[in-house]
């Protein structure tokens, strides 16, 4: 686990040795076990490490073989690279124990078709790897975008790094905002990739690697594709049986590391299991880390004991409550884009606690997604109350006409005018956008009114939908439950949920592992019945009955919980009203909001409104990044 960073000049021109430390100052965080760097005509590569794997001088990075012939900056873990590299010893000669230069050999064997070394590999990854033979650098990214790799390309060359902050360093990397971006962010909580918040700056896609020859030609090579199994057969029965061996054998491999490995604890399915097969693999207690919020209505710490006495474990209950607030700066310096994750600032204070003891954690993220668990997962088409009543045989031409005089009663309609179109896409049976309004927090055009009026022009107000339509797009005989979890696994998934917990546990040179996220895993499940899976508000079903083994009942059937606490209190309470203030007026302050729509989001947020809460939390975390990074319209 590390930060790269790195360019390649179509010039080959030399680096600038300045801007390479520039950008290996800003990943300290990210690899404070050491650092590296290579600067040759043409090519630049940085590497911060986080020693893991082969803590010995011979892991470092950048790491050379064959006298430079090839050399790779890498960020992340190959999970099953003792199996690799043993496949690869008879026709290689290895000086290290280090899961790098098994990527490395593997590029070797299949240079011609670089994406072929990464189908056999398990494991979350973003590196560059430099054939200098071939003059061509190879970047690559996991599956499910669990490490970050952000690109800015031009006609001069190309620049890319594990964080917007150190891809800055390099030249023609303009701090110029996408609106869109910004838009979805409030709307959604996160900005979805590929794009990000710098205009000419994005993500490589999860699943993809790119070559970059030294003369610009590049070409793209998707080397995985989430797909679904036209036959989704697997009952209950054997879709537990298929759960317990593809868990069994990823927490085998997620427990390779020379250093401790613990897990993080929150009481709930999840990492409950996940702790309790990690603890089966190593056959020794793990140490165990739970987030406490004490008085706070939230707080599952002393369910996350209770499981801790079950298993066994050597157990941490830390105090991570207080106010949102108080972190709050820190939280945002952390963060590639902002996020408007309330999760975010106890995940942040859980991650500084933990990572005093272990260098490792293991956490339960993905089981939601994998296994539909989020309560949108409900049934699509379930109608409210309001249009229920209608015959089926008039709901098409009311939709039509709703759909018609929408546009001129948005006006009239303010914040109800997004319900109306909720109600009228459900009439209408539009269930990709039906499962758009669930994702979104915030209604699009409330969401739009928060930008400064000579902004709204600028954006893109359908860039996202297109992307969950396509993604929603599958064969007739694929199930909506099924539609969803491809799209969750390749939106919120990667543009929420993978961004927040990389770099929170990153701040504080922790390394976060996934183990529900081994693609073998995702795939078993995306091949169990969407009966098997979920029925009526009860969700993870498989998972459950492992739940029973390993748990207990009372754990099996707790209800899903988030890790959430209230920004309500924080806008109410007169120790924190003036640091409210202040953050509200420094982020107006940017340029970046209307003042009119944002005062009356506070005030809707005031009242108690959640999603008006959560989007407040996004217009501050979004203001204070800008203000942090010097980024004006």
């Amino acid at each position: 686990m590390c930060g790269i960073a790195g360019t390649l000049s179509f010039e080959g021109r030399l680096p600038d040795d300045t801007v390479l430390a520039q950008a290996a100052s800003r990943l300290a965080a990210r690899g404070p076990d050491g650092q590296g760097a290579h600067s040759e005509p043409g090519l630049g590569l940085v590497h911060r490490r986080l020693a893991i794997i082969d803590l010995s001088e011979r892991g470092a990075q950048p790491m050379a073989v064959d006298g430079g012939r090839l050399r790779l900056v890498f960020n992340g873990e190959i999970y099953n690279y003792r199996e690799l590299r043993d496949a690869l010893r008879g026709r290689h000669a290895f000086r290290s124990d280090s899961d790098s230069e098994v990527l490395l050999r593997l590029y070797d064997e299949h240079a011609d078709d670089p994406a072929a070394m990464l189908r056999g590999v398990r494991g979350m990854f973003a590196f560059a790897l430099w054939d200098a033979r071939r003059r061509r650098l190879l970047l690559a990214r996991d599956r499910f975008g669990i490490k970050p790799l952000f690109l800015h390309e031009s006609s001069a060359g190309i620049s890319f790094a594990s964080t917007l902050d150190a891809l800055a360093a390099f030249p023609g990397v303009e701090r110029r905002l996408d609106w869109t971006s910004l838009f979805d962010q409030l709307s959604l909580l996160t900005p979805p990739g590929p794009h990000t918040f710098l205009a000419g700056v994005r993500q490589l896609e999860p699943g993809t690697a790119l070559v970059v020859a030294a003369d610009g030609a590049s070409r793209l090579h998707r080397y995985w594709s989430l797909t679904i199994p036209p036959s989704r057969d697997l009952d209950e029965e054997a879709a537990t049986r298929t759960l317990d061996q593809r868990l069994s054998e990823s927490l085998r491999l997620h427990m390779v590391a020379d250093v401790e490995v613990g897990a993080f604890l929150s009481g709930g399915l999840d990492s409950g299991l996940v702790t309790a097969y990690a603890m089966a693999a190593a056959g020794r207690p793990l140490q165990t880390f739970s987030a406490a919020f004490p008085g706070d209505p939230v707080d599952e710490s002393p369910w996350a004991s209770e499981t801790a006495r079950r298993l066994g474990t050597v157990h941490s209950s830390l105090d991570v409550g207080g106010t949102l607030l108080d972190d709050f700066e820190s939280v945002v310096a952390a963060m590639d884009q902002p996020l408007g994750l309330l999760s975010a600032v106890p995940l942040y204070r859980l991650a500084r606690a933990a990572s005093r003891q272990v260098k490792v954690v293991l956490t339960g993220d993905g089981g939601d997604e994998v296994l539909a668990g989020y309560p949108r997962h409900r049934p699509l088409g379930e109608l409210p109350a309001r249009v229920a009543w209608m015959p089926r045989a008039l709901r098409g031409p009311a939709s039509l006409l709703g759909s018609t005089l929408l546009p001129v009663a948005r006006a009239w309609l303010g914040p109800r005018a997004d319900h109306a179109a909720y109600l009228v896409d459900a009439l209408g049976q539009d269930p990709a956008r039906e499962y758009l309004f669930r994702l979104r927090v915030l209604p699009a055009p409330l969401a739009l009114g928060l930008l400064r009026a000579e902004a709204r022009e600028q954006v893109d107000t359908r860039r996202h939908e297109r992307r969950v339509r396509d993604l929603w797009s599958r064969p007739e005989e694929v199930s909506p439950l099924h539609r969803m979890l491809a799209v969750d696994l390749q939106t919120s998934l990667v543009d929420e949920m993978m961004p927040k917990a990389d770099r929170m546990t990153m701040a504080w040179g922790l390394e976060g592992r996934v183990p529900l996220l081994d693609h073998e895993l995702v795939e078993a499940s995306l091949a169990v019945a969407a009966g098997a899976l979920r029925q009526g508000s009860t969700g993870k079903i498989p998972l459950r009955r492992l739940a029973r083994r390993w748990l207990g009942n009372r754990t099996a059937e707790r209800p899903k919980s988030g890790f959430n606490t209230s920004f309500a209190r924080d806008l109410h309470d007169p120790g924190t009203r003036s640091r409210v203030d202040g953050l509200f007026e420094g982020a107006l302050a940017c340029g970046l909001f209307d003042r009119r729509a944002s005062t009356a989001l506070r005030a809707r947020a005031e009242t108690g409104d959640r999603a008006s809460g959560h989007a407040l939390f996004a217009l501050l975390s979004a203001g204070e990044w800008a203000r942090q990074r010097g980024l004006r319209p």
